[in-house]
């Protein structure tokens, strides 16, 4: 099985996360054609640019049209249609519509959360996932990310 984590630029838009993903996949495909795969990571999948992410109004405006755009961003995020035409799953992966973002202790981010970090399979049978609360053993944040699991087979 080959494991792959990603950390996607965040300062950019759904064509380069589009762009982002061909290049890894093009790229696992060379070092490991046909071979199981996990990818796992911050994908950044805001379905916004950066400029729309700091407008607050485009923001509440898109999710008054959506209330679930950040939580599940497939439709919006081109990267999503180019996983599946290379075989890769996330429905089993993943816990669909829940965040995967918190606040830290310094009070960023702030809310609205969204669900940005992800894990793709292809060859692989994925079953109980999970996100873990990214917190010590005193409930403070140690991240602003939540830890993603899953157990897998190969397929």
């Amino acid at each position: 099985v080959v494991l792959v984590t990603a950390h996607y630029e965040s300062h950019t838009d759904t064509a380069d996360r589009l762009l982002q993903t061909q290049v890894m996949l093009d790229a696992i495909d060379a070092y490991a054609p046909g071979r199981p795969v996990l990818i796992g990571g911050d994908f950044n999948t805001s379905t916004f640019t950066l400029e729309q992410k700091r407008s607050e109004a485009h923001v509440a405006q898109a999710l008054a049209v959506d209330p679930e755009r950040l939580v599940s961003p497939q439709r919006y995020e081109p990267m999503f249609a180019l996983l599946k035409d290379r075989g890769y799953d996330w429905e089993r992966c993943n816990v669909l519509g829940q965040a995967t973002q918190r606040t830290r202790p310094d009070g960023t981010p702030k809310p609205p959360f969204g669900k940005i970090d992800w894990l793709f399979s292809r060859g692989l049978v994925c079953t109980d996932p999970a996100v873990l609360p990214a917190v010590d053993s005193d409930g403070v944040a140690v991240s602003d990310h939540e830890a993603l699991a899953v157990t897998i087979a190969v397929g």
